[in-house]
């Protein structure tokens, strides 16, 4: 091949990849970007393992896509607030607003017929403290969840 054909390829690649990152970034389903933009998924997972820059706009992309379509499902969302949708009032409600989001109280009492050791009374202790921080977290995100302080570092 000679490089007049080598450059008329590369291109038309650049071109496909473009096509595809744009296609992605209006609905994120590869299957659908594939389609819309004429590449076929055996090109896609070529360029995606062989080629890091693309990898990297694919994730952008997708990205970008999830958060068209988020907005388009919070327009909608709010669209049946508005028509009084009492799933769509809940759903927003528990999901957004804090004195509605789902809890769980627990009470009750213990016995201890036995007498504890310092130690035991500390690991009881310790236990009901890890308990209350993972039914209760300080942040939505399990990955904030300090797993060291209470299990050490080999974790």
């Amino acid at each position: 091949m000679n490089p007049k054909q080598r450059k008329a390829i590369d291109d038309r690649i650049v071109k496909e990849k473009q096509a595809f990152l744009d296609a992605l970034a209006k609905q994120p389903i590869l299957s659908i970007a594939c389609e819309r933009s004429g590449v076929s998924k055996a090109s896609y997972h070529r360029w995606k393992s062989e080629d890091q820059e693309f990898s990297k706009n694919v994730d952008e992309a997708m990205t970008e896509g999830r958060g068209l379509v988020s907005d388009v499902a919070k327009a909608q969302l709010i669209s049946l607030i508005k028509d009084k949708n009492f799933q769509a009032i809940k759903l927003w409600l528990t999901s957004l607003d804090a004195d509605f989001k789902p809890s769980l109280l627990i009470e009750g009492e213990m016995k201890i017929e036995k007498k504890l050791s310092p130690e035991e009374a500390e690991e009881l202790r310790r236990t009901f403290e890890i308990i209350t921080d993972m039914m209760m977290p300080k942040s939505p995100n399990p990955n904030d969840y300090d797993y060291e302080r209470y299990f050490g570092s080999g974790v």
